[in-house]
């Protein structure tokens, strides 16, 4: 009976871990829909101030391939108002059949019968235009791509001995592991790893992580003061398996002569006993 109780209580507690998975999931893809929502209307906005910005400068240039097309025909309009009017002048002259008129016109005549001749050909200087899009089909991923991740926060892990010791100015190092349900290993280039180091009295240490793009994330730090300090570790957002961390850093101090150098590091017990550990350099 008892086992059974405890069966149904982990049962339970289970049940309930299902049901916040479940809210958060419903979350992650209601949050991943409006990001895809909002990418598609910056690009809808975007390629309509493209295309006002274009159709702004054809409207120019076609206000400007007009101004210069009504100059050109009022100049062909005025050369052929020019040439008529002298075809007709002389064959009126002609007609009347005046040698006395015709021989006191015709030098003028002749003069400008000569500069109308010359071909008068009128020049568009405007190329046409036409608008080339580009093969959009190449932009298939540019807006953005879905991501997925197998990561379990809780299950996640670090080690290394820097996770808990540190000597005063040496830096530190140590290894957050990414794992899944089934507690292996597993990468996706959305686990945003946090990692921040912080004590009361002293502060923060900066801290610098690396991915190394197999599910392992290298931090490194360094504190130029000895003391404790908590180190918290999540991804993305959520605190990894063991987090916060309590963090000794020993102190580094010069004792001794003649060129020798101890370091003199406190490390803590499992019993909170203070151990000294002497390390001699010469």
């Amino acid at each position: 009976m008892r086992e059974v109780q405890v069966n149904g209580s982990r049962l339970s507690t289970h049940k309930e871990s299902l049901e916040k998975r479940e809210l958060k999931v419903n979350n992650c893809f209601a949050q991943a829909t409006k990001e895809v929502r909002e990418a598609a209307e910056c690009c809808i906005n975007f390629i309509r101030r493209h295309e006002e910005s274009v159709t702004e400068r054809l409207m120019k240039q076609k206000e400007s391939f007009e101004d210069e097309f009504v100059n050109q025909m009022t100049n062909v309009d005025g050369k052929l108002a020019e040439i008529g009017s002298c075809l007709e002048f002389g064959d009126e002259v002609l007609s009347r059949n005046n040698l006395p008129e015709i021989l006191n016109v015709e030098e003028m005549l002749e003069k400008r019968l000569q500069a109308l001749s010359i071909p008068f050909e009128p020049m568009l200087n405007f190329p046409e235009v036409r608008y080339t899009p580009n093969d959009m089909s190449s932009l298939t991923d540019v807006l953005g791509k879905l991501h997925t991740t197998n990561t379990e926060p809780s299950l996640s892990v670090a080690e290394g001995q820097g996770l808990t010791e540190a000597i005063q100015g040496v830096c530190g190092t140590f290894t957050v592991i990414t794992k899944d349900a089934h507690n292996q290993t597993t990468y996706s280039d959305i686990d945003e790893i946090d990692v921040t180091i912080h004590s009361e009295d002293k502060g923060h240490l900066k801290t610098n992580v690396t991915d190394c793009k197999n599910g392992q994330y290298l931090v490194k730090y360094k504190s130029d003061v000895g003391g404790d300090f908590n180190v918290y570790i999540s991804v993305r957002g959520q605190a990894i398996k063991g987090s916060p961390f309590n963090l000794t850093v020993a102190e580094k101090t010069m004792k001794g002569s003649e060129g020798t150098l101890s370091i003199i590091v406190y490390f803590y017990s499992s019993k909170s006993k203070l151990i000294h550990k002497y390390v001699n350099i010469t």
